[in-house]
C-alpha cells in the first residue's frame, strides 16, 4: 500500500452501484486559502495503490473503494506524496498539453473537494517553504480528474477481519494462562 509521506500518518452513472464524478464540472465553495493548506490521504483510515497508471483508493472506515486514471493519478500520487497545495496540484494538471491555467485550477480544486467529500483527504496548514516542483511539460493531453466511487461491497469489505489486526498480527489469540502451582 502507499506510503504518505511526511504530512499524512501511516457524475457518470454507469452502474447502480458506481457513480463517477466528473470533477471538473463540480466545482466547490471553498472558504479557506486553498494555497497555504495541504491535502494528505486521510490516513490510516484510507490506503492505495498505484498499478499501471490506475490509482485504487480505500477507505477502511466505510469500505467504499475509488478509482482514478490519467490526471487524476496524477494529482493523487502528488498528494500521497508527503501533501500538495492547490497550487501544487494546478502545476501538475497545467503541465499537460492544451491545459489553460483557470481550467487547471477549477480541475484540480473539484478533484480535492470530491476527495474531501468522501474523506479520503485531510487539510493541513502547509508547511512553511513548502514548494512545488514544477513539473516540465507532458505529452498527456489535459483531461479533468474523474474519480469513480464504488460502494457494492462496502458490507463485504467492512467484515474483513483485517480490520482487527493489531501489531501481534491475525488472528490475535487470547494470551494462554499461566498454569497455577499444583496443576
Amino acid at each position: 500500500m502507499a506510503s504518505f509521506g511526511a504530512l499524512g500518518s501511516p457524475g457518470i452513472a454507469l452502474a447502480p452501484d458506481f457513480r463517477g464524478c466528473n470533477c471538473a464540472a463540480g466545482g466547490a465553495i471553498v472558504t479557506r486559502d486553498e494555497d497555504q493548506t495541504a491535502y494528505v490521504p486521510n490516513a490510516p483510515a484510507v490506503v492505495s495503490e498505484t498499478i499501471s497508471g490506475e490509482t485504487i483508493i480505500m477507505h477502511h472506515g466505510t469500505g467504499h473503494y475509488f478509482d482514478t486514471v490519467g490526471a487524476g493519478t496524477a494529482l493523487w500520487e502528488a498528494i500521497a506524496g508527503g501533501g500538495a497545495t492547490a497550487a501544487m496540484l494546478t502545476a501538475v494538471l497545467a503541465a499537460r498539453r492544451g491545459a489553460t491555467a483557470d481550467g487547471a485550477r477549477a480541475a484540480a480544486l473539484g478533484f480535492v473537494a470530491t476527495l474531501e467529500q468522501h474523506d479520503l483527504v485531510r487539510a493541513l496548514p502547509a508547511p512553511a517553504g513548502m514548494a512545488a516542483a514544477v513539473p516540465g511539460g507532458s505529452a498527456e493531453p489535459f483531461e479533468a480528474p474523474v474519480l469513480g466511487v464504488h460502494t457494492d461491497l462496502a458490507d463485504m469489505l467492512l467484515l474483513d477481519p483485517i480490520h482487527d489486526v493489531g501489531e501481534a498480527g491475525w488472528p490475535s489469540l487470547p494470551p494462554l494462562a499461566e498454569p497455577q502451582p499444583g496443576q
